[in-house]
């Protein structure tokens, strides 16, 4: 039986809850500074905190919680944005904010757990709101799980058991496919304890650390609208259909999985619904039809919602299609360069180098640095003497001829999806371009992340052009990257972020300058753009 982190004892010595009714709820919520997010949350932490130690009817503490959901659900995606989508390690206060998060969600959990504590105990006043208590317990966990992913962290295994826990006390009761109205989750239908509990897994399949803060606010609507269409067997399908189910144990604190499990307390989450949906979309949108008239989403544009639908579709339905370059496990220490100019650096491989037009390039390193932290330059002599090429070792964990999964036991460098790296590798004479995939902080508390390689020897070099109408011309770094015949690619230039413009015309100033007309991005980066050009008439 899954079980509240607070003890069910009677509040603080002098200390109680603000309200112990749901009206007197409402009013001490009418008086609080809702327009000071972090203020209200943690009045909201609060509150909870001594209404789970408080005795009180379980039927009045579920009209309690119902009164504060709105607001808190508001409180807490407000919060989020501290936290969401930073480079990790995060710092202090962005994981101070996110600790305060989770200390909420998992608070307001422990009150239903409360209700569902005294339902189970016989208590006659909410003998018929087991769907509702359980699915909100359900609905809380599924949203602490996504502000986990949003944090680039790994869910506890805890967490999965508390999963697993819930469904088998609506199993005892029948209550697993009761319908409940939920119009945070859903306004326009009603939602379930199996709908719910099909949500988590089908975030967690989504591969939730490659996806950026838009990606990820798409797969979220996309998994609470559609999780309906899953449902909840205790045998798998008597026939094997196109669509991939997903195989959960109840009795091991893992998530669901596509690998067959047998046992007796194995559950079968059948997706072919959901196929038959997705397919829908995919088709409408191959055929041009709008995101939105699709239900997907009134922010979805196109091409990024296809893509991202087709990947999402392959993961939750299909299983996970075989790798084009199999991985093996990797050995050995790579050193890890961050960013476009430590990688134009290491590239020039201890040659002298100029930007045009700048008379002193340490001197614009240190002012850009300074700008970056400070909002000033600043002129010291102790700064005259900083590096800022500061690599680190990481451990090789599994590689393929595409990319390389890195772990990291100690460092002090913030790595984000999307970031350009340059890699010394261990036995390999010349370093290498990679851009990263997926970051997460793993159970251990050590970093990993997958890396995808960029073919081609990179060679450093300056571009230049005219910023924003500007008549003077101003100059940046820059990396050529030669023909890929086996890829069927011609060259490409990599260029910090804010350069790129199709048809943008820059000079190229490598062995002579060149004028060169940009092209169509290939991959588009955090801090950098890899685009196509030709040269200018």
């Amino acid at each position: 039986m899954i079980t509240a982190s607070t003890p069910a004892t009677a509040s603080l010595p002098n200390v109680n809850p603000a309200f112990m009714t749901a009206e007197e709820c409402r009013t001490w919520l009418a008086t609080q500074p809702l327009a000071s997010t972090v203020q209200m949350q943690s009045q909201l932490q609060r509150q909870l905190g001594l209404l789970n130690r408080t005795p009180m009817p379980a039927a009045e503490r579920l009209a309690i919680l119902e009164a504060l959901r709105e607001q808190l659900y508001r409180t807490q995606e407000e919060c989020q944005v501290r936290f969401a989508r930073r480079p990790i390690p995060l710092a202090l206060p962005e994981q101070a904010a996110f600790d305060s998060s989770q200390a909420t969600w998992r608070a307001f959990a422990d009150g239903y757990i409360r209700c569902l504590e005294s339902l189970l105990a016989g208590e006659l006043a909410v003998q018929n709101k087991a769907a509702q208590i359980i699915e909100r317990i359900l609905s809380t966990l599924v949203d602490m799980q996504t502000d986990i992913y949003r944090s680039s962290s790994v869910p506890p295994a805890e967490h999965w058991q508390h999963l697993h826990q819930c469904i088998e006390v609506a199993e005892e009761l029948g209550v697993v496919i009761e319908q409940v109205k939920d119009k945070l989750r859903n306004p326009d239908s009603p939602v379930s304890i199996e709908s719910t509990y099909a949500e988590a897994f089908l975030l967690h399949g989504a591969s939730p650390y490659e996806l950026g803060q838009r990606q990820m606010a798409w797969v979220v609507r996309w998994a609470r609208r559609w999780s309906s269409k899953v449902s909840l067997h205790v045998t798998a399908p008597d026939k094997d259909g196109p669509a991939a189910p997903y195989y959960v144990a109840l009795d091991v604190a893992a998530p669901a999985t596509h690998k067959p499990l047998r046992g007796e307390k194995i559950r079968i989450l059948d997706t072919s619904g959901l196929r038959r949906s997705l397919k829908k979309r995919l088709l409408g949108l191959s055929k041009g039809e709008n995101p939105a008239s699709l239900q997907l989403g009134d922010d979805c544009t196109q091409p990024a919602t296809e893509q991202l639908l087709t990947r999402v579709y392959g993961r939750w339905c299909k299983d996970i299609a075989p790798r084009k370059h199999e991985r093996r496990p990797g050995s050995g220490n790579c050193m890890v360069h961050c960013g476009t100019e430590n990688a134009h650096r290491l590239f020039l491989e201890g040659r002298p180098f100029q930007l045009p037009g700048v008379a002193d390039m340490d001197k614009l390193r240190r002012e850009r640095e300074q700008m970056a932290t400070l909002g000033r330059p600043v002129e010291t002599r102790a700064l005259q003497n900083e590096v800022s090429d500061e690599a680190e070792e990481w451990k090789i964990v599994d590689e393929s001829a595409s990319g390389m999964r890195l772990l990291r036991t100690a460092g002090k460098a913030r790595i984000a999806v999307g970031m350009l790296l340059a890699l010394q590798v261990s036995g390999v004479a010349k370093p290498m371009l990679a851009g990263v995939r997926w970051t997460v902080i793993n159970s251990d508390g050590h970093l990993e992340m997958g890396v995808q390689m960029i073919p081609g020897k990179a060679e450093s070099l300056a571009v230049g052009g005219r910023q924003g109408g500007a008549k003077a011309m101003s100059y940046e770094r820059a990396l050529l990257l030669p023909d890929v015949a086996s890829l069927k690619e011609g060259s490409s230039l990599i260029l910090p972020s804010g350069w790129f413009e199709v048809g943008r015309i820059l000079e190229l100033h490598h062995d002579k300058v060149h004028t060169i007309r940009l092209g169509q991005p290939l991959e588009r980066g955090r801090d950098f753009d890899r685009v196509t050009f030709t040269e200018a008439a």
